[in-house]
């Protein structure tokens, strides 16, 4: 409802295919998930995610249609915590 803003309780990330490199997130990582965003960027965003959710990604993103496959349950491991959040495309 604020235009230029994401909603308070998620990230926003740009990412370049085919290896979804992250070129622009939000300024809210560090409160999120404890990672500045400067430090986000340039690298995949596989190494933010387990495998598997990463590999589920890359392959949705492939999909048509992204509206049948949203939302993505994603797993993110950082540090020594992992956790489930939703995904959007």
């Amino acid at each position: 409802h604020i235009p230029g803003s994401i909603q308070p309780h998620g990230v926003l990330f740009v990412l370049q295919e085919p290896d979804l490199k992250i070129l622009r997130v939000s300024s809210n990582t560090l409160s999120f998930l404890g990672v500045s965003p400067e430090s986000l960027l340039n690298q995949s965003l596989g190494n933010l995610l387990d495998s598997y959710a990463f590999d589920s990604l890359k392959q949705s993103l492939s999909q048509p249609e992204l509206e049948n496959v949203n939302p993505l349950k994603l797993s993110l491991k950082l540090e020594n915590k992992s956790f489930l959040c939703n995904g959007i495309a």
